[in-house]
């Protein structure tokens, strides 16, 4: 019986060294290696509203991008406190939740380079330290190569272990800070805008303008007496300045400060009023620009009462069709009731539109100094100039030139 007993625990004895072992070989004695179809971050499904901080670190521990909850909504507070895209935030955050362990990889540090979760102490590390603040547990994890067909795969290695995993998902964080902030500095369709007015630093104002939103080009104002445009939709450049307008970078005014010398100043105008005034400079090779939105009131006024029209005809010929059928007129389908077109909540409505839209460029962009990329840069700082066709040049084969000229109106 002795017998017996002693060798069940020498049995029990001899796996718990084994066990030991592998436990080594994993990763450590406190590393208890991820099952496959586990969560890659258990419980933060649960806790995505705790989130409080997000940072990533690149190679040689060099801080990408430190995002922060605040009063205000997210900020990346490394730059300055600049707003944050919640959207991205949120959907990568979901994104991490639903994550889950595909595999076991490599516990062998010599093998992490290969899959891209060294330490980011290494110089030439390739992947990203995620670390998550304000969840019951901090999260840190190092997010390497993407792996598995179409990307649909991350390496992935916690600090400190051994163990290394390919996880599901598309969870390796993007390493450029735009893609993180609200790089959009503004949006506005090209198709909405009315007039273009540059003032350079020297020499006379450029204005290009259309009579009618649904004219083709935008007419080059006050051409020079015996010069001809390059071509006749060569106005068209400034119109989509602020279509899409995305920043470089950004920094806050107080560290950006302009050359009065040297500044253009360009005033885009909506067919609806909306005025946004640029103020842009260049520096070392760099195009920098500060915003300020507005409403023309008198503009904005004329854009209302047409806009008032066209949906009181609109909402007169909708009554038509509900009126009832003469007496004994058999109705066809039975009629709506009629809707009285109530002009003084279409006008509220429209006016909240247009001034939400000057508040939301206002309050992204008072404060701040914007490095626009060149391309629309160059959109800021045209000239007459660069409108006209050189002296002597043949006209292009098909082109006819606009001899419109309208009075610029200050």
């Amino acid at each position: 019986m002795k017998n017996s007993t002693l060798t069940k625990m020498a049995v029990i004895a001899g796996g718990l060294l084994l066990a030991v072992v592998v436990m080594k070989n994993k990763g450590g004695p406190s590393e208890v290696a991820l099952s496959n179809d586990a969560l890659v971050v258990p419980g933060l499904s649960a806790e995505l509203n705790n989130v409080s901080s997000i940072k990533l670190t690149g190679a040689s521990n060099t801080p990408i991008i430190t995002l922060k909850r605040t009063d205000k909504g997210w900020v990346a507070s490394s730059i300055d406190g600049y707003g944050a895209d919640i959207s991205k935030i949120r959907d990568y955050l979901i994104k991490l939740s639903e994550a889950k362990i595909l595999e076991a990889k490599t516990a062998n540090p010599a093998s992490y380079a290969k899959l891209g979760v060294q330490d980011l102490t290494v110089a030439d590390a390739k992947g990203i330290l995620l670390e998550l603040e304000g969840t019951k547990t901090p999260v840190k994890l190092i997010m390497g190569s993407i792996a598995g067909s179409g990307g649909q795969g991350v390496y992935v290695r916690k600090p400190g272990e051994k163990q290394s995993y390919l996880a599901s998902g598309q969870i390796r964080p993007e390493a450029s800070v735009n893609s993180w902030i609200q790089a959009e500095i503004t949006n506005i369709p090209v198709n909405r805008v009315q007039e273009v007015t540059i003032t350079p630093p020297t020499g006379d104002k450029l204005v290009v303008r259309k009579a009618k939103a649904e004219d083709a080009d935008w007419a080059v104002l006050n051409v020079p007496k015996g010069r001809e445009l390059s071509s006749p939709s060569i106005g068209n450049q400034l119109a989509g300045t602020l279509d899409a307008l995305r920043l470089e970078s950004v920094l806050p005014a107080a560290q950006a400060e302009p050359d009065l010398a040297q500044t253009y100043l360009a005033r885009f105008v909506t067919f609806e009023g909306l005025v946004v005034t640029v103020t842009a400079w260049e520096k070392d090779s760099k195009g920098y620009a500060r915003f300020n939105a507005s409403l023309d009131t008198s503009l904005s006024e004329a854009y209302l009462m047409t806009e008032q029209g066209k949906a009181e005809a609109a909402a007169n010929a909708q009554a038509a069709l509900a009126t009832p059928p003469a007496s004994g007129v058999p109705a066809v389908l039975t009629p709506a009731p009629a809707v009285k077109f109530d002009a003084a909540k279409f006008r509220t409505e429209k006016l909240a539109e247009l001034t939400k839209q000057v508040d939301d460029i206002n309050q992204r962009t008072t404060g701040w100094t914007y490095v626009l990329v060149q391309y629309k840069f160059a959109g800021i700082k045209k000239t007459m100039a660069d409108m006209l066709k050189v002296e002597g040049a043949e006209p292009a084969a098909g082109t006819e030139q606009n001899p419109i000229n309208f009075p610029i109106q200050e």
